[in-house]
């Protein structure tokens, strides 16, 4: 009897993997999400999986790691909104083309397009008629860090600690800066930007 419930908490434990809730207040919750909605996430105690559900609204989470490794960090992150994945890419696209910078030139725009759910961006020169850089995938499921928005005169800088795919197809680290001449239109680059972030971190933990 002994042996039998030692292989059925052992197979007990392998099908619950484990997520893990980091909330604002300094709490670790070790957790099984079941579900996810515009208002937080529900989920099982990974202690008592079969006892009762539990659910944290997005404003008291600080990151959750998810049990592929994938981490989602909650920093000054809005609500999503009921846009699809295509209709935000549109709208990412239509912001960083109109309004998107390089960091050390406001007369070198970034241009930008998707691969699959890749945002690759580049650099155009001040005549706007080639590239200036070459293209660069980032990874907007590892959005680590968007950091607060840095204002100069009538110019703001858009921070985020994103991931991108090197030369060996491998995903790295880099903190993306974008310039924006229109203070407002920054805000709103970061707001679409963090709901992509979500949707395709929900995405990957097969939550809708």
């Amino acid at each position: 009897m002994k042996f039998c419930c030692v292989i059925l908490f052992l197979s007990f434990s392998h099908t619950f993997a484990q997520d893990i809730i980091y909330t604002n207040d300094g709490r670790k919750i070790n957790a099984k999400i079941i579900e996810a909605n515009d208002e937080g996430f529900k989920f099982k105690s990974l202690h008592n999986p079969y006892g009762p559900t539990y659910a944290l609204a997005r404003s008291e989470i600080k990151e959750i790691v998810f049990k592929n490794a994938e981490v989602e960090v909650f920093r000054n992150a809005p609500l999503p909104s009921t846009l699809s994945t295509a209709e935000v890419k549109e709208i990412i696209l239509e912001k960083i083309n109109n309004y998107a910078f390089d960091a050390k030139s406001a007369s070198r725009a970034y241009r930008a397009s998707f691969e699959g759910d890749y945002l690759k961006l580049w650099i155009m020169r001040s005549r706007g008629d080639e590239p200036y850089s070459n293209p660069v995938l980032f990874d907007f499921s590892r959005a680590y860090d968007f950091q607060d928005i840095s204002y100069r005169a009538n110019e703001a800088y858009i921070n985020v600690f994103v991931g991108f795919i090197d030369k060996k197809g491998k995903v790295d680290k880099e903190k993306l800066v974008i310039r924006v001449l229109e203070k407002e239109k920054a805000e709103e680059i970061v707001t679409i930007l963090k709901i992509y972030n979500r949707l395709l971190a929900e995405k990957n933990i097969g939550l809708d």
